[in-house]
């Protein structure tokens, strides 16, 4: 790896990526990572992890820059392109508003793309496409990150989870190492990285004792955060959170009027789709099934302690129908009634 002024060369990153996507084993993609890591200085750490795992994208889809992206354009024999150069363009991209300032991002788009070399401009394309998949994912760059900055994992999955942000996350684990990432609490305002369900293919696999099955439904994931009197709402598509509080009122006045203190809810948007916050239909339901925070955080409570908390907070008609049980037949003639 190379650092120029102070900034990881994007040639190198570039082939650390490519890596990972031939690398057969898991170990390789995490070894080329953590190496490329330990050589980045603490102020670019940010952007090399945001733009491995699709966080660093531009906010907002505007034809001139995708036009920008899209066309050819010749590529440099030899290029100098930084990591730090590309997370500039794709800030100028995110705030940029009124036809002088798309204009100038625009051209921004352009001159990234005549000063990289063929494989970089490719890889600019693919980093700086809205619906594009993420060249690493968080599970391969967080274990990454913690044999970098020789943490334990599970400190770094915890306080991503918490920050949601695994970029901000490894920038604590370098700077600060264990300490910092166990001192990482929830606050409600700040989205919190969903936690993932786990699907099976089998009936008899997901139940082996006491076992909670939820429906399952196709929708948005939305996190509610109450705040005092302030109620934000965050849309999150598996990578990144959107607010979408303006969009539900209704959602936001159920939200406000629950009992109890500072609060953070994790639920699902029914039949709502994410990416452009402002076409969220207003009238869409809401189904909540966790609880992440009553006052003080539950994300280290058992799932059982978190229910139960659930329950004092919200009424059944705002759950997501579920289970526990340790009966298969109990479980299969709560799926049919899920299907019917």
């Amino acid at each position: 790896g190379t650092v120029q002024n102070g900034s990881v060369l994007l040639a190198d990153l570039v082939d650390v990526l490519d890596l990972t996507a031939t690398a057969s084993r898991r170990a390789d993609k995490v070894a080329g990572l953590a190496a490329l890591l330990r050589l980045t200085p603490i102020e670019e750490v940010e952007g090399v992890v945001a733009l491995s795992v699709g966080t660093l994208r531009p906010t907002h889809d505007i034809s001139g820059w995708t036009t920008a992206l899209t066309d050819d354009h010749p590529a440099a024999p030899q290029s100098s392109l930084t990591v730090d150069d590309v997370r500039r363009v794709v800030e100028e991209m995110s705030i940029a508003s009124g036809p002088q300032a798309v204009e100038a991002a625009a051209h921004s788009v352009v001159r990234l793309l005549e000063h990289a070399s063929e494989s970089e401009q490719a890889a600019i394309r693919s980093m700086l496409d809205p619906d594009g998949e993420a060249p690493v994912s968080a599970s391969v760059m967080s274990t990454a990150i913690a044999n970098a900055a020789r943490v334990r994992v599970g400190d770094v999955r915890r306080a991503a989870s918490v920050t949601g942000s695994l970029p901000m996350t490894a920038t604590l684990a370098f700077l600060e190492g264990t300490t910092a990432l166990e001192s990482v609490e929830p606050r409600p305002g700040r989205p919190i990285q969903p936690m993932q369900a786990a699907p099976v293919d089998e009936l008899d696999e997901s139940v082996s004792g006491e076992t909670c099955i939820e429906w399952a439904l196709t929708g948005l994931r939305v996190q509610a955060h109450r705040a005092g009197r302030t109620v934000s709402l965050f849309g999150h598509d598996g990578v990144t959170s959107v607010d979408i509080t303006e969009r539900l009122p209704r959602i936001v006045d159920l939200v406000r009027g629950l009992p109890g203190d500072d609060l953070v809810l994790d639920g699902e948007l029914s039949g709502a789709d994410m990416p452009d916050p402002a076409r969220i239909d207003i009238d869409r339901r809401v189904w909540f099934f966790d609880i992440l925070f009553d006052g003080d955080a539950l994300l280290d409570q058992t799932l059982a302690d978190r229910r139960h908390a659930l329950h004092g907070v919200v009424p059944e008609e705002l759950r997501l129908p579920s289970i526990e049980t340790s009966d298969p037949a109990e479980v299969e003639g709560f799926l049919r009634e899920a299907q019917s």
